[in-house]
């Protein structure tokens, strides 16, 4: 009887401990310093809150926090060996979407309009003529998107295309009289999360892929878990899946395919897109004149045309407000040629 238990046992434990290193390499690739900066930050932030660290003060966020996390994010980037690697940056393109002290970078500011220098922001306008509250405006890259005069009280909402620890900008903020109170402009409903944590030397990595019913919480998620050594090789440490209603097969992969191309670098310097990522507009700066057979196509990251502008101009404007969250391709063609490429991500 004892024989038929151990066996089992012996079995179980010689599974969990023949997880192959695959050896890699820390150094981070531009494409995903590029995609995945938004992400870093919020693990950052949730590391550096969860310490209790003085550097919570700082409204930019220190590097002692981001780079060790950078590196275990690319110590799995370049793990090509690994499927799981591929599923969880090219296939189902996981993301940090819900964590508590996520960086949206929108700001929703009280204001009381008995100050004089919020006339200006009733009017739309991101300069005050308030000397310390505009140097902030400038030095955090906040602009003035939208007013409102609600029956509670009246709201500036600030925009950024900046990462920056938000608890510590609106602390700053707060300071100017005429700031009531600020808080981030915060989005439920969003799916994917990442966690990040360690154990002595070693780095884990948890990349939740959440779908179904998001907007209450998603009913289902599958997990992968990863391990990064101090000399930067990867182990895959397997998968968890969880489903409300019982567990589904994953559904099919969003493909947004990071590592293929890397459009992003955009090596052939056609055209120029900022800012990237966006929440909003873009603007699109050709290199060259283009005659009037050229044409931008914006494509979702499966190839479809959502829309065309003239290529023959010098610069285009798009608004991509309209669009959902995600990863989008900009191409550039003359008479069915590809000119240029180069991926841009709407928040």
């Amino acid at each position: 009887m004892k024989r038929s238990l151990i066996l089992p046992l012996l079995l179980l434990l010689s599974f969990f401990g023949t997880k192959a290193q695959v050896p890699s390499d820390c150094t981070v690739p531009p494409v995903l310093r590029q995609e995945y900066a938004r992400d870093v930050i919020n693990l950052a932030m949730t590391d550096m809150y969860g310490a209790s660290s003085p550097d919570t003060a700082f409204v930019h966020v220190p590097a002692t926090w981001t780079e060790p996390i950078w590196a275990g994010l690319a110590a799995i980037y370049n793990a090509t060996p690994l499927a799981e690697r591929d599923s969880v940056f090219n296939l189902y393109c996981v993301h940090d979407q819900t964590s508590m002290i996520q960086t949206y970078q929108g700001y929703l500011i009280q204001i009381d309009t008995n100050f004089s220098w919020t006339q200006a922001w009733q009017n739309l306008t991101t300069l005050t003529g308030n000397a310390p509250l505009d140097a902030m405006l400038t030095r955090y890259d906040l602009e003035l998107s939208q007013y409102f005069n609600w029956s509670f009280g009246q709201y500036a909402l600030l925009q950024s295309d900046s990462l920056w620890n938000n608890r510590a900008l609106i602390d700053s903020l707060e300071t100017i009289q005429g700031i009531v109170y600020g808080e981030p402009d915060q989005i439920i409903g969003s799916a994917g999360k990442i966690q990040y944590s360690t154990i002595g030397n070693d780095r884990y990595y948890d990349f939740f892929f959440e779908w179904s019913d998001c907007f209450d919480g998603c009913d289902n998620y599958h997990v992968w878990h990863f391990k990064v050594l101090s000399d930067c090789s990867v182990e895959y440490l397997g998968f968890d899946e969880w489903g409300f209603f019982g567990v589904l097969p994953l559904p099919a992969p969003l493909n947004c395919n990071i590592s293929t191309g890397q459009l992003a670098a955009n090596p052939t310097r056609e055209f120029e897109v900022f800012p990237n990522p966006t929440s909003g507009k873009i603007r699109v700066e050709f290199a060259d004149f283009h005659d009037e057979r050229s044409v931008l196509l914006l494509q979702d990251v499966n190839g479809r045309n959502l829309a065309t502008f003239d290529g023959s101009n010098h610069t285009v404007e798009i608004d991509l407000s309209v669009y959902a969250a995600g990863i989008y391709n900009m191409v550039l063609t003359t008479d069915q040629k590809i000119l240029g490429s180069c991926r841009v991500v709407k928040r």
